[in-house]
């Protein structure tokens, strides 16, 4: 398992890519201005059924994949080595916790019932999401070319990564 959201979100693009690649433009549904996480994730809430709390759990991820890209793109150059091993164990923490907080539309499939769990815990996964979004947008994390590349990701700093990743060579 990746240390990034976007590296357990990976699998599904790159598998539901042939489902509109062959289609014509305006049918894309990464032609429309809706980012493409967000229609896989669209798409495997219809796979998994019709229950209004697997729309709610899965359509937040594109909002979590966005504050995350936005807030490490912004800090990334700015954290020395031991900040960067700190950002990876601080990361790995918060997105179990997103995990446990999303999944509680699986368990409880109603909208209702989710939005009422989500409010008794104050939307703080929604709230947190905005709050990084913001502080990255406000640190200049937003432009494409501040974002760090797959490799300076891992570098050799994966070693504080919680999830040994076998075979990984710096």
């Amino acid at each position: 398992m990746g240390h990034e959201t976007r590296w357990g979100t990976g699998p599904w693009l790159s598998w539901l890519s042939p489902v509109w690649e062959p289609r014509p433009g305006h049918l894309r549904p990464d032609a429309h201005p809706l980012p493409r996480s967000a229609w896989t994730m669209l798409l495997s809430a219809y796979w998994h059924g019709l229950h209004p709390g697997y729309y709610l759990s899965f359509l937040t991820v594109p909002l979590c994949l966005a504050a995350e890209g936005c807030l490490e793109a912004a800090l990334w150059g700015r954290l020395s080595p031991r900040g960067q091993k700190v950002w990876y164990w601080v990361h790995w923490f918060l997105k179990m916790r997103a995990y446990d907080y999303m999944c509680m539309g699986f368990v409880l499939l109603s909208m209702g019932s989710t939005l009422r769990y989500w409010a008794s815990v104050y939307f703080c996964l929604h709230i947190l999401a905005l709050a990084c979004l913001g502080l990255g947008l406000a640190l200049g994390g937003g432009r494409p070319g501040r974002r760090k590349t797959a490799s300076q990701s891992l570098g050799c700093a994966h070693a504080a990564c919680p999830v040994f990743l076998p075979g990984l060579q710096c």
